[in-house]
């Protein structure tokens, strides 16, 4: 649970958020669906759970973001779509096709695959 002006609200712990605040941030999922980053994060305890009044809080937190994280809401009204950007393949001799010259400095070297590294060097 995080402390938001000086009242205990129910939040998911996501984890450290390294490179936010302090050394001991972590980032929540408040029940809006919104993620924050808190440094006051206390768990919920077992007795925590036997009080009604904070587990009737705990259950609707659930209920809320169970609602709010739901696909259903995320669905697009649009049924023409067909495919994705990442689908379409673009011919060598396309005329939108990018040059060389366009990709610049973004033309990297193909890596070796890890089986075509000459293991012998590392024994």
């Amino acid at each position: 649970m995080d402390t938001v002006d000086d009242e205990r609200l129910p939040a998911k712990w996501l984890g450290v958020s390294h490179h936010v605040g302090s050394d001991l941030s972590y980032w929540l999922l408040l029940g809006s669906g919104k993620i924050v980053s808190q440094t006051s994060v206390q768990h919920v305890t077992q007795s925590d759970m036997r009080d009604d009044i904070l587990k009737k809080r705990i259950d609707e937190f659930e209920e809320t973001l169970e609602e709010r994280l739901n696909d259903e809401n995320f669905q697009s009204e649009e049924t023409d779509v067909d495919f994705y950007l990442e689908d379409v393949e673009i011919a060598e001799d396309d005329p939108n096709a990018p040059t060389d010259e366009e990709y610049g400095d973004m033309i990297q070297e193909e890596k070796k695959d890890v089986d075509e590294f000459d293991n012998d060097a590392y024994n």
